[in-house]
């Protein structure tokens, strides 16, 4: 799916985890977001992302749970998902699995998510810069209200 998408010097850069073996580009290669805590050790990543797979149908399990006992209040259901989807977002840009695409990766991760569960698409485009960031980095300081309030405005009606 990725071949042709990354320079022919570093042919399996695009679509590996940092830190994968079969990808000596990545070995080792290490990632920092200056001013927040970003980017787990480049051996630790696969695992990571398998942990957070397993996290992700944890919730959203419980998710159909909690939406049956609020079933019919779309709103109420689409904000118990939207804190889901947050929690997904956050865990997936802490661990920042790829050397490039992360941004777009985590999109991805929203975007089907939603479209899973039976809710709307987002309005954020692949070639534009979501403003995200702040949002993030009061999530991580326990303030949830700005990165919930963002997702949900980014929601189709």
């Amino acid at each position: 799916m990725f071949s042709g998408m990354s320079p022919a010097s570093c042919a399996c850069l695009i679509g590996q985890y940092r830190g994968s073996a079969s990808c000596p580009e990545l070995v080792g290669y290490e990632v920092h977001v200056p001013g927040d805590k970003v980017g787990v050790d480049s051996r630790l990543v696969a695992w990571q992302i398998g942990e957070l797979e397993n996290s992700c149908r944890d919730a959203c399990t419980a998710f159909e749970v909690q939406r049956a006992q609020v079933a019919g209040d779309k709103a109420a259901e689409l904000l118990l998902f939207v804190k889901v989807l947050c929690d997904a977002l956050e865990r997936f840009f802490w661990i920042h699995p790829y050397a490039n695409g992360n941004g777009h990766s985590g999109r991805l991760l929203v975007s089907t998510l939603l479209a899973r569960h039976g809710f709307p698409a987002l309005k954020w485009h692949i070639d534009q810069k979501v403003p995200y960031d702040d949002a993030l980095k009061a999530y991580r300081n326990n303030n949830k209200k700005p990165l919930i309030r963002f997702i949900l405005q980014s929601i189709r009606p």
